[in-house]
């Protein structure tokens, strides 16, 4: 979990300030990690993890973001944060798997996942280098293997093999793994996120004793579903 700012002034920014109010009322800042982006006179970013590195506590919390330009004149703005667990491990599967933010972001905030989505969802996942678009082949079989005990996945499903898998071959590896068909519960073509973290839950319970508990699934959640 991170906060990120971007702030803009007409004529020139001196500072962004970012304060964390904890349950009790307790206010400390947040210190600023550099990132590298160039800022100019009237813009300035500003990022800082709040987990783990700040070990920030469960409870509600608040954001209080101040901007200051050259004149003093400052603007606040303050956001509420709900924060269910100091760590992930502490939640339930399905809580879990909601906190994560993934199925809203992948599904552009929709409340049903179609088929289309779906693979491009699974398409991002296992592409992670979004500078040339090639998706690893280790990286194919590991996600094999984590769901459904699937062997060689890259071999089965580059079928032309020029060792680059296209996005039709994912749509057909996909088709024969019958994840979408499977999980759509109440076949109405569209996936829910509870049917969703049901589906993934059900491959991840190793010991089919129908709880997802965390050793079981904090190392692919956060490989998966937050890289």
């Amino acid at each position: 979990m991170a906060v990120n700012v971007n702030a803009w002034d007409e004529k020139q920014l001196k500072e962004i300030r970012v304060f964390l109010e904890d349950p009790s009322g307790t206010r400390r800042k947040i210190n600023e990690v550099f990132t590298g982006i160039e800022e100019d006179p009237k813009h300035q970013n500003f990022f800082a993890p709040l987990l783990p590195n700040n070990a920030v506590t469960g409870g509600v919390h608040t954001l209080i973001i101040e901007a200051e330009d050259m004149q003093k004149n400052i603007t606040v703005k303050s956001l509420r944060v709900h924060i269910l667990a100091d760590k992930l491990s502490e939640l339930d599967f399905n809580t879990a798997f909601a906190s994560t933010g993934w199925f809203e972001w992948s599904n552009n905030y929709e409340t049903a996942m179609n088929i289309l989505f779906f693979n491009e969802a699974i398409y991002s996942i296992l592409n992670q280098n979004n500078w040339d678009y090639s998706i690893d082949t280790t990286l194919v079989n590991e996600f094999g293997l984590d769901f459904g005990g699937h062997s060689q996945l890259w071999k089965k499903w580059d079928t032309n093999k020029n060792d680059h898998l296209e996005y039709s071959e994912l749509e057909k590896g996909m088709q024969d793994l019958k994840f979408f068909e499977d999980w759509d519960k109440n076949k109405d073509n569209v996936l829910s996120e509870q049917e969703l973290a049901e589906g993934v839950g059900k491959l991840w319970d190793v010991n089919k004793d129908n709880v997802v508990t965390p050793d079981e699934y904090e190392r692919k959640l956060l490989k998966y579903f937050l890289p």
